[in-house]
């Protein structure tokens, strides 16, 4: 599960069958060209990931028991 903002992402891993948190899951955020930043799921789950979002981003994951995810992202700046 993740949410992006106009400068961050937050990512929560996630058993697909018991809904557990997945603590050491490896996280790589890309626009599709490169990673922009990576990081490792704590104790609970989450990441938090600091870099101003493009409109269109990934988020590619392998967690410790070697599962593989993929999530897409869009993040459109608006003035409300």
């Amino acid at each position: 599960l993740s949410k992006v903002s106009g400068k961050e992402l937050l990512v929560w891993t996630a058993g697909k069958k018991q809904g557990d948190a997945k603590p050491g899951s490896e996280i790589l955020w890309t626009d599709g060209l490169g990673v922009m930043t990576r990081g490792v799921t704590d104790d609970s789950g989450t990441l938090q990931l600091q870099h101003i979002s493009p409109e269109r981003s990934y988020i590619l994951g392998k967690d410790a028991e070697g599962g593989v995810f993929v999530s897409e992202n869009f993040f459109y700046e608006s003035e409300i």
